[in-house]
């Protein structure tokens, strides 16, 4: 009796063994993933001037920190939320810097990996949780934004953690986590408007999924938190007087023009996330399909509504489909999971192959097959981590290289009260935040519903010029390659009114062919009527 009793526990024993010793190795997986995910996102991060959108984030922060210098060039309210920047401007308490930002959003970047570790975890299992979360650390188009000042990717991370707290909700029944859900997904409107589409994929997902349990008191409640994260936006709006002012943000954008081709997306995730992520995240959303369990719906819907609303609307733009990133990577965990098991189950029986070879080959593709495929992510990630030249014109690629180092030389020369005049508004904000003079663009368009109402136009440049109302130029290479046009009109201005080069900015530019050269980039005209 006592030799079965001590030998009766060990089949158990091993087995707790066992799972004790893969949640330690999961763990270590997930830490070493986190720590990489973090250095990626840190090493070289202030290396390159902010750009344009970061230098206007930038700039409200600082502005809503009661820095009154800043408060002369960057109006708090403008387009978007105010979340992100409120946020920033506690940082600045401590003092205005370009960097404060980026780290920030480097905080958020990293909670992401994380979050979408343990969604992964809830939706399939640890191991799905832990591939998902290795993707979206090394993932180049998550690396590129969660780098720089930007709203998209604090919206990614409250999207995810919103989804995070739903996914809860549906597996445990338990209605707290329904309200945390709701609570979080007004807090990511706050990060950005167009999170708004959250609350579309979650309609939807509850549409197209019966199992999940909503009663109407449960619904009242979600709602109640959910209005009582937004609510502080619109109030702060009406409080401070700026209603007219969001009645022509939101005008102007609706009456935006298209700047970009229909298949910018389909070329953007092709080379931001690549070719072999998005395949293996098509087996996934044919996984997803074929097997149509809740978290697949959600998957889903999750990929589709954005894609749709963003392919649809005329205005695109390279970070906008950030908030669907985990669910890529997630996809992509999927197709390494349970629905191909079956199948192959079902070929090895009617072969009648060795199944211990069998289930070594797959333990070995398990972990050899993954881990080519981040492999696969490393030379673009590591591009856009070292890479410090200039990447073209499209916004929210990355910093502009020597826009501070022109802007500090204006701060330091150029007599206060000065004014410049740029081909757009890029420019102008780089002037604003690091040189702390006046900018106007020319491609500001004088029709109040076809410009962005937190630009003003220049009326009549000759007079203003003559009047000595503008009495410097900036001309850079990003917004001469995006508005030719403008480009031209200023440089006639600059041979009508006698423009004298009294700075030169070089930095190293890379061109289309994927060389690279030393070139001047931006240039900085004394004008003399």
């Amino acid at each position: 009796m006592s030799g079965f009793s001590s030998a009766a526990p060990l089949p158990f024993a091993t087995e707790v063994d066992r799972a004790a010793a893969e949640r330690r190795l999961t763990l270590l997986g997930l830490t070493a993933v986190i720590a990489i995910g973090a250095a990626i996102r840190v090493i070289n991060i202030n290396a390159v001037g902010l750009n344009s959108d970061e230098a206007v984030y930038s700039g409200q922060a600082a502005a809503l920190s009661g820095d009154v210098g800043f408060q002369q060039f960057f109006a708090i309210f403008r387009a978007h939320p105010l979340l992100v920047q409120f946020l920033l401007s506690v940082l600045y308490q401590f003092g205005v810097n370009d960097v404060a930002g980026r780290l920030l959003s480097v905080a958020f970047g990293v909670a992401a990996i994380l979050i979408t570790y343990l969604l992964g975890s809830v939706l399939f299992s640890r191991r799905a949780g832990l591939l998902a979360a290795a993707i979206l650390a090394f993932l180049p188009y998550h690396v590129t934004v969660s780098r720089q000042m930007l709203l998209d990717g604090p919206e990614m991370t409250l999207w995810l953690l919103a989804t995070y707290f739903v996914a809860r909700y549906v597996a445990s029944d338990v209605a707290r986590w329904l309200y945390a859900g709701a609570f979080t997904a007004g807090l990511t409107i706050l990060a950005k408007e167009t999170a708004v589409l959250l609350v579309v994929v979650f309609v939807a997902f509850v549409l197209m999924t019966p199992v999940v349990r909503l009663g109407l008191r449960r619904v009242a409640i979600a709602a109640g938190c959910f209005l009582l994260a937004v609510v502080p936006y619109p109030a702060s709006i009406a409080l401070s007087g700026a209603s007219e002012t969001a009645r022509q943000f939101l005008i102007w954008q609706i009456l935006r023009q298209p700047n970009h081709t229909a298949t910018f997306y389909f070329e953007v995730l092709m080379t931001a996330v690549g070719p072999i992520v998005l395949v293996v995240a098509v087996l996934g959303i044919v996984a997803a399909v074929r097997i149509g369990g809740w978290q697949d719906r959600l998957l889903v819907a999750w990929l589709l509504v954005p894609i749709a609303f963003f392919e649809i609307w005329p205005v695109k733009g390279f970070q906008y489909l950030l908030p669907v990133a985990p669910a890529i990577a997630l996809l992509v965990a999927r197709a390494f999971e349970a629905p191909w098991t079956e199948w192959l189950q079902g070929r090895i029986d009617r072969l009648r192959i060795d199944r211990e070879r069998i289930v070594g080959a797959r333990a070995f593709g398990a972990i050899v097959i993954p881990l080519v495929l981040l492999l696969t992510l490393a030379p673009p990630t590591t591009a856009a981590v070292l890479n410090t030249s200039a990447q073209g014109s499209l916004a929210g690629t990355g910093g502009l290289p020597g826009g501070r180092e022109a802007g500090q030389w204006i701060r330091e020369n150029v007599p206060a009260g000065a004014t410049f005049m740029t081909i757009g508004p890029t420019m102008s904000n780089i002037v604003q935040f690091y040189g702390h003079r006046h900018s106007l663009a020319l491609s500001v368009s004088p029709n109040p519903q076809r410009r962005n109402p937190a630009y003003d136009p220049i009326l009549n440049p000759d007079r203003a010029i003559q009047t000595l109302e503008i009495h410097y130029a900036a001309l850079d290479i990003w917004s001469a390659e995006r508005s030719p046009f403008f480009a031209t009109t200023l440089r006639r201005y600059l041979v009508k009114y006698h423009g004298r080069v009294v700075y030169e900015q070089r930095a190293v530019v890379r061109h289309a062919d994927g060389t690279t050269a030393d070139g001047v980039v931006i240039q900085i005209y004394e004008l003399h009527p």
